[in-house]
């Protein structure tokens, strides 16, 4: 039954006290992805989420915005990519896991360490907008809807388990 929590946890995001904070990693310099990431962040922060920009904490926004235009030259609007990811995983298995476990996962972190930080991909989508405001807020909905998704999939995981390993601190492994 173990091994079957750890391959969920392996795959699933952050836990939900993270659910209400988001990160923004904007891939481009130019000045439509700069105004779509400030209108993102303005939008997130209206519906209640904690923004951080050029962080990796909680639910990481790796935005990338594009500006389509025809074979003259002239702008027809903008593509936005946002792929939504975590790097906290490991905060699940610190909820989930007895203290035991915990100490026998340092070993198979330390070997995670040296090879890179892990990403759970949670989801991603492309979209297309007259408006910087107008893809801010097409991106607003998808991060939302797949954010709160995830976290309640974290809740439901980590009730279960729980309910099966008993409290976190408890002393099996």
């Amino acid at each position: 039954m173990h091994l079957i929590v750890l391959i969920v946890i392996l795959t699933v995001p952050a836990p939900s006290t993270f659910a209400q904070t988001v990160s923004i990693l904007n891939g481009g310099k130019d000045n439509a992805s700069k105004e779509v990431e400030i209108s993102l962040s303005r939008i997130l922060r209206a519906k209640g989420y904690m923004v951080k920009a050029g962080s990796t904490d909680a639910f990481v926004l790796l935005l990338n915005v594009l500006q389509v235009q025809t074979r003259d030259r002239a702008r027809t609007g903008l593509a936005g990519n946002l792929t939504i990811v975590s790097m906290q995983w490991e905060q699940l298995a610190d909820l989930v896991f007895s203290k035991q476990c915990q100490a026998k996962h340092i070993v198979a972190q330390r070997l995670q360490d040296y090879s890179g930080t892990r990403l759970t991909q949670i989801g991603s989508t492309i979209a297309f907008a007259p408006t910087e405001d107008q893809l801010a807020d097409l991106l607003r909905a998808f991060a939302h809807k797949t954010v709160l998704a995830a976290s309640n999939k974290v809740d439901a995981l980590a009730s279960e388990a729980a309910k099966i390993n008993g409290p976190a601190n408890e002393s099996r492994p």
